[in-house]
């Protein structure tokens, strides 16, 4: 606005901003924050209502000082340990236990490792450190040997490698879709672990701005083929509840380095002795050695199960064949004893 120095009326004068280089940018800079800041806020509120709305049961534990979330159910003679695959969680056993044939007398134990669902999220750890906080914490739960382990994906090295260290604890073995250590090195497995490296790092990102969370509702975000709908809506929520948290997706990437890194160990020939085992494999899926794997034990005393499931959890599609060969391992045990 300017008075003219000849008359009482005013005029107005447009005058166009000119935008430098340096204020497009210190402009850009500051939306990139504002942008972040709101999305570590809408990140931090949402997941603690997730959170705060489930309604699944939990169990801790302790060891060094993180968080472990557990859960037992007694009830029978032997113990049954059941680890899950990667990212998977411990409800990935859920319907292995809720339909227990009561035939069946066990004890059942299930976990969630460093970072999954509602443990505490720990720095990088291989099998041999995975398995050895396990054997930790059944020391300090009281809970009695010997156990027959079952594990699943990247759970089978977590088992193979407490088999490995503490052979007098195990009973027996039930091996589900395992990963067989010989072929950690092959260029095909080594891709077919790499692919997926950009996707995870991208949504380790996303994970602290809320960016996994708007992704999941255009559906960007994948899950394992069989895991959210073969489960009851309050273990389906607590895994989505999760999914998106950065523990999650750190964890992820840590167990990935590991079988890049191929630092696990546990497998070989004989190593179980005379201890039984079984092996349950996807009979269209399976790969990269898995039924080799009956090396392990004496051949008398394996069980192999080719199965015919759609998706990427057996246990969860198929709990059968789980209570199958839980049953098959006890019957062994019982004759020798």
């Amino acid at each position: 606005m300017k008075l003219i120095n000849h008359s009482n009326s005013i005029y107005k004068v447009n005058r166009k901003r000119i935008w430098k280089p340096r204020m497009i940018i210190k402009t850009i800079i500051a939306f990139i924050i504002v942008f972040l800041f709101a999305g570590v806020v809408y990140e931090n509120v949402s997941y603690s209502n997730d959170i705060e709305a489930l309604k699944t049961s939990s169990k801790y534990t302790t060891i060094n000082g993180k968080k472990i979330h557990y859960s037992y159910k007694g009830g029978g003679e032997h113990t049954v340990v059941m680890d899950s695959d990667t990212g998977y969680t411990m409800y990935e056993w859920q319907k292995v236990i809720d339909t227990m044939p009561s035939h069946i007398k066990v004890n059942t134990f299930i976990y969630d490792r460093a970072g999954f669902g509602e443990s505490d999220k720990g720095e990088y750890e291989n099998p041999e450190a995975q398995a050895r906080k396990l054997h930790l914490m059944f020391r300090k739960l009281n809970l009695q040997a010997p156990y027959i382990l079952v594990g699943d994906g990247y759970g089978s090295l977590v088992m193979t490698t407490f088999a490995k260290l503490y052979p007098e604890e195990v009973a027996g073995m039930v091996l589900v879709n395992p990963i067989n250590e010989k072929y950690l090195d092959s260029s095909e497995y080594v891709k077919a672990i790499k692919d997926g490296s950009i996707s995870r790092n991208l949504q380790k990102v996303g994970s602290y701005i809320g960016l996994n969370r708007i992704m999941d509702k255009l559906g960007l975000i994948s899950y394992p083929e069989g895991l959210i709908e073969n489960l009851e809506d309050i273990y389906a929520e607590d895994i989505i509840a999760h999914r998106f948290s950065k523990d999650y997706n750190t964890a992820v990437i840590n167990e990935m380095e590991v079988l890049i890194n191929r630092d696990s160990s546990s497998q070989s020939e004989g190593m179980l002795g005379d201890t039984p085992l079984a092996i349950i494999v996807n009979k269209d899926k399976h790969h990269f050695g898995q039924l080799e794997l009956k090396t392990l034990t004496n051949s008398q005393k394996i069980e192999i199960h080719e199965i015919d499931v759609k998706g990427d959890v057996i246990p969860l599609e198929n709990p059968k064949s789980i209570h199958d060969a839980i049953q098959k391992i006890i019957n062994i045990i019982e004759l020798e004893n």
